[in-house]
C-alpha cells in the first residue's frame, strides 16, 4: 500500500511540474508580439537583408538562448512584404528580437548612408574636373571648324569616361560596404572593429586610383598651346614601368628634362598613368630617400613651382601613350 501511495505522489509530482513548466511556457508567450517596421528602403532589403535573411534569424535565435532558453521554443519570425520602391518588415519576437533588430537596421541604414556619400562625393569631384575643363576650353582663342570639332568629341568622351569610372567606383565600393553588413548583424566586436581602418585605407587607395584614371587638365590651355605650336610627330601605346620614377601634371616641367635626338631633333614624353595611394608629402628636396615613408604609397614633392611625384614599386606606373615630338621655329 505504501509502494502505491509513493508511486501516486511522484505521479502527482511529475503531474504538477508539468501544468507549472506549461503555465510558464503560457506566460512566456505572451511577452511574443508582432511589429510592423514600415517604409524600409528597398535597397536596403534587396541588397543587404534579403541575402542576409538566414544569418538574421540565426543571430536572433541565438539570442533568446542568452536571454531565456525557456523563449527558445519560440523561435523569431521575419517576414517582408514590398510595396513598390518601399518594403514592409513583419518582426515576430519577444521584445529583445525587437530591440537588437532596431539596432541592427539602424547599423545598416548607417552604412549605406556613408557609402552613398561616398558615391555623392565622387560624383561632385568629377563634375568639378568637367566644369573646371569646359572653362579652359573656353580660354582657347580659336574659331576654326577643326577646333569646335575636336572640343565636341573630346567634351563627350570625357563625359562618357566619368559615367564609366562612376559606375565603377560605385560597384567597388558596394563589394567593400558589403564585408561590413555580416558583422552589422552579428553585432560589433573589438575583432570587427579592428577591420575598419584597413578597409578605409584600403578604399581610399582605390578612391586614388578611380581620381587618377582622368588627365590633369589643370594644363590643358598650355598644352594645348604646344600642340597648334609644334608638331607631334607620332602617338603609339607601350607597356612597363621602372622603379623610383618620377612624374609630374605639368608637361613642360617634363619637357625639360628630355633631350632632342642628334638625327632627327625629337623629343619623348611619356603620359602615364600613376597609382599614387597615400602620397607622403615633401616640400624639400631630399637625395637620401629612398622609399616611400612608412603608411604612405609614394612621394609627392611640393618644393617647386610644379609639383611632382614620385612612385618606387613596379607596377604602380603604367605608360599610357608615348609622345615622340619636335619643336620647330615658325
Amino acid at each position: 500500500m505504501g509502494k502505491v501511495q509513493n508511486e501516486r505522489k511522484k505521479l502527482e509530482e511529475e503531474v504538477k511540474q508539468f501544468k507549472d513548466k506549461q503555465n510558464k511556457l503560457k506566460q512566456i508567450k505572451t511577452g511574443i508580439h508582432t511589429v510592423n517596421y514600415e517604409k524600409i528602403s528597398s535597397q536596403l532589403v534587396d541588397n543587404y537583408l534579403l541575402p542576409n535573411h538566414n544569418l538574421l534569424l540565426y543571430y536572433l535565435k541565438n539570442l533568446s538562448t542568452k536571454m531565456n532558453p525557456q523563449s527558445t521554443n519560440y523561435p523569431p519570425q521575419i517576414i517582408f512584404e514590398k510595396n513598390q520602391t518601399m518594403y514592409t518588415i513583419a518582426v515576430t519576437g519577444f521584445q529583445y528580437h525587437h530591440d537588437q533588430f532596431k539596432i541592427i537596421l539602424q547599423r545598416i541604414q548607417s552604412v549605406n548612408n556613408s557609402m552613398q556619400s561616398a558615391k555623392d562625393y565622387y560624383q561632385q569631384h568629377l563634375n568639378r574636373i568637367i566644369r573646371s575643363l569646359m572653362i579652359t576650353f573656353l580660354q582657347v582663342q580659336s574659331k576654326t571648324r577643326y577646333w569646335l570639332l575636336y572640343k565636341n568629341i573630346f567634351s563627350n568622351n570625357i563625359k562618357e569616361k566619368i559615367k564609366e569610372y562612376v559606375s565603377m567606383f560605385n560597384i567597388s565600393i558596394e563589394e567593400q560596404i558589403k564585408t561590413l553588413i555580416e558583422q552589422c548583424i552579428s553585432s560589433y566586436q573589438l575583432k570587427h572593429l579592428e577591420l575598419i581602418p584597413p578597409l578605409l585605407q584600403r578604399i581610399i587607395i582605390y578612391y586614388c586610383c578611380f581620381t587618377l584614371q582622368l588627365p590633369l587638365f589643370e594644363s590643358t590651355k598650355d598644352l594645348i598651346d604646344k600642340i597648334e605650336k609644334n608638331t607631334i610627330i607620332t602617338i603609339t601605346t607601350p607597356t612597363g614601368s621602372g622603379h623610383g620614377a618620377y612624374f609630374a601634371d605639368n608637361p613642360q616641367k617634363s619637357h625639360k628634362y628630355t633631350k632632342a635626338d642628334e638625327n632627327d631633333q625629337t623629343r619623348v614624353i611619356f603620359y602615364a598613368k600613376v597609382l599614387l595611394g597615400i602620397p607622403s608629402v615633401q616640400n624639400k628636396d631630399n637625395s637620401n630617400l629612398t622609399s616611400a615613408s612608412i603608411g604612405s604609397h609614394s612621394v609627392q614633392g611640393t618644393g617647386d613651382d610644379d609639383e611632382e611625384y614620385i612612385v618606387y614599386r613596379y607596377g604602380q606606373a603604367l605608360h599610357y601613350l608615348k609622345i615622340i615630338y619636335k619643336i620647330i621655329d615658325v
